[in-house]
């Protein structure tokens, strides 16, 4: 199965923004082209829910084939002139095994975990997962904790009412200076704003998936998939450890990759 990282950082500018996103796609569809008619696999894209090829593997035939360059066609195209905020476009997945328990309101941009949950259930073999970084789940908040976050917040909201607004303003500023220029409208994944719930660990996160492996191969008898992970453009170092620690427990491979076109500078 191929895990795809559909989060917005996967086309900011120091990654060529959307032409180098494009490129990405080509190069996974190289792959799947060139798969063995007996192969099964599925395509998984994830940003902050999980968008499946399929519902379960499928054949690497001709027309399947065909049918997944036509569903991974679509993601993050133009996603800087729309300024939507999720790479995600059918949202198709509900786990059935309980997943890490995220916020209900805002559950977190990079739910790798999901993603790698929904090859688990789909009895996967090799995993291949692409991305720029680590996962972004945001816990949930309960009790007195939540009280307390909840009062910081709304203070901090007092002190920067217009928060929003002025964000907005500088972000059409800076895209149409950018425009001046024959450049995109910039793709900011997490704009600065209110203060955000604290989010799980990479440790916790591994932790977690290790018992999802096991409720969905350990205990029905069945071998741990390899997981083959791909850090792709990673600017922050710190940012390829889970993905070094989860080839490292799922006895894949890791490596790194440079987008295949230049940084978009202003």
């Amino acid at each position: 199965a191929f895990l795809i990282d559909i989060s917005l950082s996967m086309v900011e500018d120091d990654k060529g923004g959307e032409p180098g996103f494009e490129k990405l796609k080509n190069e996974i569809w190289d792959m799947i082209s060139g798969l063995n008619p007996g192969t099964f696999f599925n395509l998984i894209m994830f940003g902050d829910q999980v968008d499946l090829f399929e519902q379960q593997m499928v054949l690497a035939n001709g027309e399947n084939k065909k049918k997944a360059q036509e569903f991974l066609q679509p993601y993050l195209k133009g996603i800087a002139e729309s300024q939507e905020r999720s790479g995600n476009l059918v949202r198709n997945y509900t786990p059935e095994i309980e997943g890490i328990k995220s916020s209900e309101e805002h559950p977190g941009r990079t739910r790798m975990d999901l993603a790698v949950t929904a090859g688990f259930e789909q009895a996967a073999d090799v995993l291949f997962l692409i991305s720029d970084g680590r996962p972004d789940i945001v816990r949930q908040l309960e009790g007195e904790e939540l009280k307390k976050f909840q009062e910081r917040r709304e203070k901090w909201i007092e002190k920067n009412p217009n928060y929003r607004e002025e964000f907005q303003a500088r972000r059409d500023k800076e895209n149409a200076d950018r425009a001046k220029k024959g450049l995109p409208a910039k793709v900011v994944e997490l704009p600065p704003g209110a203060p955000r719930p604290p989010i799980w660990t990479d440790k916790e996160i591994l932790e977690h998936i290790a018992k999802v492996g096991k409720v969905a191969y350990k205990d029905k008898g069945r071998s741990l998939p390899r997981v083959n992970c791909v850090a792709y453009a990673c600017s922050v170092p710190a940012e390829e450890n889970f993905m070094k620690m989860m080839s490292k427990e799922f006895r894949g491979k890791f490596k790194q990759a440079k987008s295949r076109m230049p940084p978009i500078k202003e």
